[in-house]
């Protein structure tokens, strides 16, 4: 939700697939005052 902080280690969403679609998809962007942030410019993405 809009405001919400989140700590090291928190799951913050689950990769799925529904609908009419051909594998599993996650959306996920930041937003500060309503402009979109690349996450890789605050987030270290580890695989």
């Amino acid at each position: 939700m809009y405001g919400d902080k989140v700590t090291s280690g928190q799951e913050i969403a689950r990769v799925g697939a529904t609908g009419a679609v051909t594998g599993a998809h996650l959306h996920f962007e930041i937003r500060v005052k309503d402009v979109c942030i690349d996450p890789r410019l605050m987030i270290e993405f580890v695989a």
